[in-house]
């Protein structure tokens, strides 16, 4: 059997360490940032979970009116206004002496908040002689009335659920 050469050998089988290697230094870069790594993660997950608990939940009432406004691409719309921090909103039609939304817009935005057929179907009926008319559904109070000179004119408000 032949005995192995220097050039055989290990890199760490040569010279004062012959015979027993030496480790390499331990090198603690990969803790350092897998640590730092982890720290930004909790804190980042922290700080996304108490926005998402601290903001209104994606099916609240008030969440839903601006949405409806958004989805029916109504921000900045003459006629539609949202106010009390997305808990109301005011939808004006045109009427003979006053500009406003069109009414297809704002049956957009009611039938995006959930607002019954029947309830609709009350709004759409309604005379000025009526005078001032209200309806409740899920989580929303409606109130409108109608002229032809001002349009119809309908305040949604959120409602507290029991």
């Amino acid at each position: 059997m032949q005995e192995p050469t220097a050039t055989d050998a290990e890199p760490w089988a040569t010279g004062a360490h012959a015979g027993s290697p030496v480790k390499a230094p331990k090198d603690n870069r990969a803790w350092l940032m897998a640590a730092g790594g982890l720290a930004v993660g909790l804190a980042l997950g922290w700080g996304i979970g108490f926005s998402a608990s601290s903001a209104p939940a994606a099916d609240s009432p008030s969440a839903g009116i601006t949405h409806a406004v958004q989805a029916c691409e109504l921000v900045d719309t003459l006629g539609v206004t949202v106010m009390d921090g997305g808990n109301s909103v005011t939808l004006e039609t045109a009427g003979n002496d006053t500009m406003g939304a069109p009414y297809a817009d704002v049956v957009c935005v009611l039938d995006t908040l959930g607002m019954p057929e029947s309830v609709k179907s009350r709004m759409a009926s309604t005379r000025s002689l009526d005078g001032m008319q209200d309806a409740t559904w899920s989580g929303y109070a409606a109130s409108w009335h109608y002229h032809p000179d001002n349009g119809l004119n309908i305040i949604v408000e959120t409602q507290e659920q029991p």
